[in-house]
């Protein structure tokens, strides 16, 4: 009986975990040339994505300009290996594949002064941007072991953000570029979980029973926000060039809108399939409205700082590296407790059948390097190739708390994932035409659901793949 009810407690604390995952800020790059070179672009220009690597570099852009690129495919697959092992002869893994298709970048450059200014040009620009997007659909594996229980679940989880704003940059006597960029950020969050549990078993009495629950979490959200972006470069002559970038934190949350809907259910029947139904152990199915809650969304305070070289006119190397600052723990989803009702609308005092809605989310300090390079093999056709590491912002003390934090934090694994990027552009005489192909490979750890069976938590081996094909285009106007 014991396990049973550990197994039940298990079921619905499941369905109430609500992490957003944002694991790794380049699980994909961003930009018609960046999205080539690993996303080294932070002392490089002429790519109207500078906006989000570093705004001095729309400084470089000479000519008004349209740039398009979206990511046309991704696949994304996750393995979380021994989810559940315990003494008790339970196992089973977690595991998603997902494939997507979702815009990357669309910005307009004008320069105010081009080329034929003596000392001082200005570019103002305008961009829309989805650098965070991530979409996870897991299954739990069949269950194995020697006990007659079967346990199923499916986990969605679709989070994406869109940063929309203007920038502004200039250039100095053409060795100093500034800029800075304002951007208004737009979060979606969409998830759905679901889990059941069904087993045989028998009671004190002897009698036996077959025991099924069920759980149901839908909740979906948005939010808006804002930061502000500057950077500088530096053209050092002899082809050498430095920049620098700062993001601001986000700014605080504007507005923001939820709601969502839990059904949670239990029942038990005899071996004859007749119910069940004693002081004890009650059936009910509780339908519970999620209201009154906020999503806040809080990205970190970055510093960039990039080196680029132009070995000569058809070959450029680019070197940086980005600081992702530490945030103090914030309420992603902020609600009270919500009881559900009896017919009569009285809140049942039941905090097993409660749902809340509130969500902690913490951030770790991150430190990520990005190389690449491009080659101009002919006038009109550009090659890129790069590489980056992509390391978890997870607060790897959030794995370290107690078994709900555990839980709540078992779909956002510590990762550490390394990037390799190809791609090359054709050049025409007004338009350019471009592709991109990015892998990513992660390895880490999590903690699995040993807990919720009363057994020393169990630390989860976590493998990923990512790989993306991005499209882009741009045209001088």
């Amino acid at each position: 009986m014991k396990i049973l009810v550990l197994v039940a407690t298990f079921v619905f604390a499941l369905s109430s975990i609500g992490q957003a995952r944002e694991l790794n800020k380049q699980n994909y790059l961003i930009g018609e040339q960046a999205a080539g070179m690993g996303g080294a672009f932070i002392a490089m220009s002429g790519d109207a994505a500078c906006s989000y690597y570093n705004p001095a570099g729309l400084a470089g852009l000479k000519k008004p300009g349209l740039s398009v690129s979206a990511s046309v495919y991704q696949g994304h697959w996750e393995e979380y290996d021994n989810l559940l092992n315990v003494d008790l002869d339970l196992a089973t893994d977690l595991s998603s594949e997902t494939f997507s298709t979702f815009p990357s970048t669309v910005a307009y450059a004008l320069p105010i002064c081009g080329a034929d200014c003596d000392s001082m040009s200005h570019v103002l620009a305008v961009s829309l941007l989805v650098p965070d997007y991530d979409h996870f659909e897991g299954k739990i594996g069949e269950l194995s072991g020697l006990y007659p229980i079967d346990i199923k679940g499916s986990f969605f989880t679709e989070e994406e953000t869109y940063w929309a704003g203007p920038s502004y940059a200039i250039s100095i006597d053409e060795w100093l570029r500034l800029g800075v960029s304002v951007f208004g950020l737009v979060h979606l969050s969409s998830r759905r979980y679901n889990t059941s549990f069904k087993a045989q078993g028998e009671s004190d009495q002897g009698i036996g029973f077959n025991w099924y629950s069920a759980s149901t979490m839908d909740i979906s959200g948005w939010s808006i926000s804002m930061l502000v972006q500057a950077g500088i470069q530096v053209d050092l002559g002899g082809g050498l060039s430095l920049g620098l970038t700062v993001r601001s934190p986000t700014l605080g949350t504007i507005y923001s809108s939820v709601q969502g809907l839990a059904i949670n259910s239990f029942y038990v029947e005899d071996l004859d399939g007749n119910p069940l139904v004693n002081a004890s152990e009650p059936g009910y199915v509780d339908r519970v409205d999620i209201t009154g809650v906020s999503l806040n969304q809080k990205l970190p305070l970055m510093i960039g700082a990039g080196v680029a070289y132009r070995f000569s006119d058809w070959w450029d190397l680019a070197l940086d590296g980005s600081f992702y600052m530490p945030q103090d723990r914030f309420k992603e989803f902020s609600g009270n407790v919500i009881l559900p009702r009896d017919p009569q609308g009285v809140p049942i005092q039941d905090v097993s059948r409660a749902v809340n809605p509130t969500v902690d989310r913490q951030y770790n300090w991150v430190l990520n390097a990005n190389l690449g390079t491009q080659v101009h093999v002919a006038e009109d056709l550009v090659m890129r190739f790069g590489v980056f590491t992509n390391f978890s912002e997870v607060d790897e003390d959030f794995h370290h708390l107690n078994g709900i934090r555990r839980a709540e934090a078992m779909t956002l694994p510590v990762l550490a994932s390394f990037g390799v990027t190809l791609g090359g552009s054709m050049i025409g005489q007004r338009t350019t035409t471009s592709v991109a192909f990015v892998y990513v490979y992660g390895y880490g750890y999590t903690y699995g659901m040993n807990e919720y069976f009363d057994m020393p938590p169990n630390k989860v081996d976590v493998e990923a793949h990512t790989f993306t094909v991005v499209l882009a285009g741009s045209a001088n106007l």
